[in-house]
């Protein structure tokens, strides 16, 4: 006499069952990772630029990468046309102003380096925040030459954008700016500003 039950038995039954709670699990996890791989959003890009994307979602994945968000760049490849020669110097001065400030924390206070960062970066934050004051009331008296006050309130933007964008990779860790910079994203790069974000802390 036959052992097997037959297909629709209460045993067969509650064999797949426990079957498919064993490996709900295991599906569930593969299909998050499958989405993070390939649903690159609804931007149109190109095939290379897909599989580039691809590589990256991997490596985040399996720890080869860091992960980061920035709440001060915009968030698409967008680089800055408004941005000038004079802007891109000056950005490029202060990025290394920066690392230059990070190591010197670092060095001087070990696994305690980043408040100590943190706080030279909003000294910095408040002098071009003075700056700003000025250029701003400036610009909404004088009547001289709008488009080189524009251009003037466009570089202070990029700036005060980029020290707050350092902090915010500073926060998340060493790999995170690190693949920001392999992404472009470092406004320091040419990154458009998140204009919305800006104007919500600064209302212009």
């Amino acid at each position: 006499m036959s052992s097997m039950a037959p297909a629709n038995s209460p045993r067969n039954q509650r064999s797949a069952t426990s079957y498919y709670t064993r490996h709900q699990e295991a599906r569930q996890q593969y299909q998050r990772n499958y989405n993070s791989v390939k649903r690159l959003g609804r931007r149109k890009i190109g095939q290379r630029e897909h599989a580039v994307e691809e590589s990256m979602r991997r490596r985040e994945r399996t720890g080869q990468r860091g992960r980061y968000t920035t709440a001060w760049a915009h968030r698409q490849h967008n680089v800055d046309a408004a941005r000038t020669l004079t802007m891109e110097i000056e950005e490029g001065d202060l990025s290394t102003r920066l690392v230059d400030m990070e190591n010197s924390a670092m060095e001087g206070h070990g696994d305690n380096w980043l408040p100590v960062f943190l706080d030279a970066v909003n000294a910095l934050i408040r002098e071009v925040e003075a700056v700003a004051c000025e250029a701003v009331n400036q610009h909404n008296t004088d009547e001289g030459d709008a488009a080189k006050r524009q251009e003037q309130l466009h570089g202070i933007r990029r700036i005060l954008a980029g020290l707050h964008q350092s902090k915010e990779f500073a926060e998340q860790g060493f790999q995170a700016g690190g693949a920001a910079a392999e992404d472009k994203a470092w406004i320091w790069q040419g990154r458009s500003v998140n204009r919305t974000k800006f104007y919500s802390v600064y209302r212009w």
